[in-house]
């Protein structure tokens, strides 16, 4: 049975949530143009895990620009910079428009006509006040840009942005999921505008990044914290083997690595080098994963240089010989899929590594304050 009836006027600016039985709808009336608007609620129940939650729409009869709705300041003390929709995707597609930042990677501030999408009403979040606020819209945030594909909200990207952005895909290979993180001098730490909540989705497996406990989807920090653990999230609703890869990772120092720590099988791996292949039963694990950004400084390779790094394996053994002892400096060795296979800690000129490794090529690095050193060496 239909909620509206087909003598049911639709009002401009409220989103409708329908699950049709046919393809084709046939509207008539009179196109809007000109100032619309939205109303946005907020009811104060604390209890409320979805209060502040508004379904709106776009009132046009073209594309509405969400980066233009957003900069109006009005509208900015009315709701939080993201949105969020559906489109019968196992997961629910996100856009920051601060950040300028979409997830998935396709996904733009391009609202297509009669698409409904989520805001957030701007309220703190224990507030136990309600309130109903205006989503004002004109013709300046209308745009004509075709999206592309069948899937809304999607257009050509606009330039490349200075930030420097990870983005980490896991997938079952049917599902897919994404979370980001990108660094930006004007974002706090703490949860601002630069950041965009989870939407969580019982359809799918998902990966996500946590503040205060809150699941975050697009995490915009201020400075990238090098050489620290970012706890990851990762929710399975199918148990079986996933994949987590880096299917992006900009702007940084060429050089600079990915580590990720699966804290379970005690493994960790370099995602800028290679992906990492897992197996996880149903339910939230918010401790297993750790995300490290490995800083490097200048790359000094060979044995050649005064700042020489020495490596001399025996039996599966490896010994480190440095020039010169520097204190907090790390040693790692990769092998040939990116995954650390043995980490230590330099103690001085010269450190032995216990660990007895396998037959096979490997890569080792020695990380200071200031330099990187590597060397390959042949185990057999």
């Amino acid at each position: 049975t239909s909620a509206y009836a087909t003598t049911t006027a639709l009002s401009p600016g409220v989103g409708y949530a329908v699950r049709p039985s046919v393809e084709n709808f046939v509207f008539s009336g009179a196109l809007n143009n000109g100032a619309q608007s939205a109303t946005i609620a907020y009811n104060g129940n604390t209890a409320d895990a979805f209060r502040g939650y508004n379904l709106i729409g776009n009132p046009y009869p073209s594309a509405l620009n969400w980066n233009n709705v957003w900069a109006n300041t009005a509208n900015q003390a009315a709701v939080g910079s993201t949105i969020w929709f559906n489109s019968n995707e196992a997961t629910f597609p996100t856009y920051n428009a601060t950040g300028s930042v979409g997830v998935p990677a396709t996904v733009t501030g391009h609202i297509p006509p009669m698409q409904g999408f989520w805001v957030l009403a701007n309220n703190e979040a224990s507030s136990t006040t309600s309130s109903s606020k205006t989503l004002a819209f004109d013709n300046t945030m209308r745009s004509h840009g075709p999206a592309t594909g069948s899937n809304p909200l999607r257009a050509p990207q606009s330039a490349a942005s200075e930030n420097q952005l990870i983005r980490l895909q896991a997938t079952n290979g049917t599902t897919t999921d994404e979370t980001v993180l990108y660094f930006n001098s004007q974002a706090a730490d703490t949860y601002d505008n630069y950041d965009s909540r989870k939407m969580m989705s019982d359809n799918a497996s998902q990966i996500y990044t946590l503040l205060n406990g809150m699941p975050i989807v697009i995490n915009g920090m201020n400075t990238i914290p090098y050489n620290t653990e970012i706890p990851v999230a990762f929710k399975t609703v199918a148990a079986g083997e996933y994949t987590i890869k880096a299917s992006e990772f900009s702007n940084f120092t060429s050089g600079e690595s990915l580590i990720l720590t699966d804290k379970t099988n005690g493994t960790q791996t370099d995602l800028s080098v290679s992906d990492y292949t897992f197996t996880s039963s149903v339910g939230t694990d918010v401790s297993r994963f750790a995300l490290t950004i490995q800083r490097v400084g200048t790359s000094v390779e060979g044995n050649n240089s005064q700042n020489s790094l020495q490596v001399v394996q025996t039996n599966g053994r490896i010994q480190i010989l440095l020039p010169s002892f520097e204190s907090g400096a790390v040693a790692y060795v990769y092998n040939n899929i990116g995954q650390i296979a043995a980490k230590s800690d330099i103690t001085g000129t010269v450190t032995t590594m216990n660990q007895n490794l396998p037959s096979g090529v490997y890569i080792v690095k020695v990380m200071t304050g200031t330099h990187e050193l590597t060397e390959k060496i042949i185990v057999k």
